[in-house]
């Protein structure tokens, strides 16, 4: 290995850390990056996806521990790029594990512990932004935030959106909500949903091609100065939500 996955833990709730001596696993490249840890509570393990070169291929390399401090290797997804993130989502009651890169393309599949089993191939989505994170709220909604694309040279995150699957003929696909807490700034921020009879969209400067099957319609979300879209499948239909959240009662 060319370098090695390190930690730091906190024992004062994140106000210092304090690095583990033993570095948790070597990686195959020098520029092996961006590790994402989810608890897989079917198997009682933590997973970590790491972007690294596997055998002169750049993919996803997966670990299992059950500690955080032991990690084995467990399989390998190629193909795919940069800033992994990998989470369960139930749909029609069967949960499946999503894996997504760094455009926020995706692919939808079964995981067992050790080895992610892809159905179909990767799918286009949410086109305004990139590097996703994902993260649960109280009430066991899972959320995304990402970096815009169109915001400038300092960045800037899009609006937080709930995720959930949806049936269509080609499978299960990933489909966003502006979170129901947005609902105290509905009057800040303006959602539209165009249609497009051919099978190109353009919208906030950007141009793109409907995928074969995919519904022609962008949901188009203004949030002050910038803009988050979606496209096709990643399209919810319907106004902002405006049922209180459970936990905040917002």
């Amino acid at each position: 290995a060319e370098s090695e996955m390190c930690c730091a833990v906190s024992r004062d709730g994140g106000r210092t850390f304090e690095s583990v001596a033993k570095p948790l696993f070597g990686l195959q490249a020098i520029g092996g990056h961006d590790p994402e840890v989810v608890y897989d509570a079917a198997h009682g393990t933590y997973v970590m996806v790491v972007h690294d070169r596997r055998d002169g291929q750049w993919g996803f390399d997966f670990y299992v521990s059950r500690n955080l401090l032991d990690w084995e290797y467990a399989s390998t997804v190629a193909g795919v790029w940069e800033t992994p993130n990998f989470y369960p989502l139930v749909c029609e009651g069967k949960t499946w594990w999503v894996l997504q890169q760094c455009l926020l393309d995706y692919l939808v599949g079964e995981f067992d512990g050790r080895v992610f089993t892809p159905q179909g191939k990767l799918n286009a989505s949410f086109k305004g932004a990139f590097a996703p994170r994902t993260f649960l709220t109280a009430d066991g909604r899972r959320v995304l935030m990402a970096a815009r694309l169109n915001a400038g040279p300092t960045g800037g995150a899009t609006l937080p959106m709930e995720l959930s699957l949806v049936k269509t003929a080609e499978g299960p696909r990933l489909a966003y909500r502006p979170v129901r807490e947005i609902a105290k700034y509905a009057a800040q921020v303006s959602d539209t949903t165009e249609e497009f009879p051919g099978d190109t969209w353009e919208v906030a400067g950007r141009k793109g091609k409907f995928l074969e099957g995919e519904p022609h319609v962008v949901r188009t979300i203004v949030d002050g100065p910038v803009t988050d879209y979606f496209v096709g499948w990643g399209v919810v239909s319907g106004p902002l939500p405006t049922a209180k959240c459970p936990v905040c009662g917002i």
